[in-house]
């Protein structure tokens, strides 16, 4: 074939790793993809290591370099399984304009204690939390911090397409009834509907307006309107929390305004997601939780029986199937009975 590796002339670890986890992102429903069952049963990665390992150590001279190419696939996908992923908080903070007054990181619960510096963000703080507090409980920890009128919130597999100090600054100031931005956020591939703060497919994207909700890879949020609707709701661990708060700033009188000239790329990482098994009985339990909090009796009814259904097929047909579907029930339960406010 010519070339250095099945992958390309320009094909390298780094790059295997970013590979491994774009695949693993791609694959979340797909049971037939070798990477995605790897990283969704952490016994079968275990053994597939002890099984090179062994491969390698008693190979002859002639295959050492085979068998270290194979233990080196599974090395970077138990890498990536376990949350390394400095590089990507790097690229992201190295995105942002230096026109924010605070810039903080927030280490939620990582394997390892996260060390970051950056000439162009001498003033860079980082904070570490010792247990994983969740999207919700992480973005409050953040809130908790901020020292300013407004605050703008990337997730670290996302970076900054545009300026957005400016932008976000001059918006609050000019309109002071405005509680929150939603940013536009594309992924390499392009834009994607569930990441477009409107209901349908992807349109009219260059049109400022009013819209409903903002997406967690890119916003920026008005303090005041905050402690007006009491942040994020700390139940919803993963998934449904950007409606949830969205809907509390609408209950309270505040707006929301879509800005395509605040952009962000987001490239979904697996890295330091551990919880895929969980991700249906999460979403069950917040869709119960969001329905019975904000929608009249008939619409919070369709909406909870079609999260039962989608969650039960989603629990399925995951990679991790029977951690899942022994998960569920408690959360439906959890759902059902949880306590809420209307």
């Amino acid at each position: 074939l010519d070339q250095r590796s099945f992958w390309g002339t320009d094909f390298d670890l780094d790059t295997l790793a970013r590979t491994l986890g774009e695949r693993a992102a791609a694959a979340g429903a797909d049971a037939t993809s070798g990477t995605a069952k790897l990283l969704h049963d952490p016994s079968l990665l275990s053994s597939k290591l002890v099984e090179e390992a062994r491969e390698l150590a008693a190979a002859p001279d002639g295959e050492v370099v085979h068998e270290a190419a194979d233990l080196l696939y599974f090395l970077l996908t138990r890498l990536v399984s376990a949350g390394h992923r400095p590089q990507e908080v790097i690229e992201s903070l190295a995105s942002l304009d230096p026109g924010f007054d605070q810039v903080v990181v927030l280490d939620n619960g990582s394997p390892e204690v996260l060390s970051i510096s950056l000439a162009g963000l001498p003033d860079l703080e980082v904070v570490r939390s010792e247990e994983n507090l969740g999207v919700s409980g992480g973005r409050n920890r953040l809130i908790e911090l901020c020292r300013c009128d407004y605050a703008v919130f990337i997730d670290d597999d996302a970076v900054a397409r545009t300026e957005l100090s400016a932008g976000v600054r001059r918006r609050f100031d000019d309109d002071p009834a405005l509680g929150a931005q939603a940013f536009h956020i594309v992924r390499p591939e392009g834009p994607m509907s569930h990441e477009y703060p409107f209901r349908g497919e992807v349109g009219d994207v260059e049109n400022e307006r009013p819209c409903a909700y903002f997406v967690g890879a890119g916003f920026a949020l008005r303090l005041e309107a905050i402690e007006a609707t009491g942040a994020f709701d700390r139940r919803f661990f993963y998934g449904c929390e950007e409606i949830d708060l969205s809907m509390s700033l609408a209950r309270e009188g505040w707006s929301i305004s879509y800005v395509p000239s605040l952009s962000v790329e987001h490239r979904p990482s697996t890295r330091g997601r551990r919880i895929r098994p969980q991700i249906p009985g999460f979403l069950l339990t917040n869709r119960l939780i969001y329905a019975r909090k904000h929608l009249p009796p008939v619409p919070a009814t369709v909406h909870a029986a079609t999260w039962v259904g989608r969650s039960l097929l989603e629990a399925l047909h995951g990679g991790s199937a029977r951690a899942s579907l022994k998960l569920w029930p408690g959360s439906l339960v959890a759902g059902i009975r949880a306590p809420v406010e209307r």
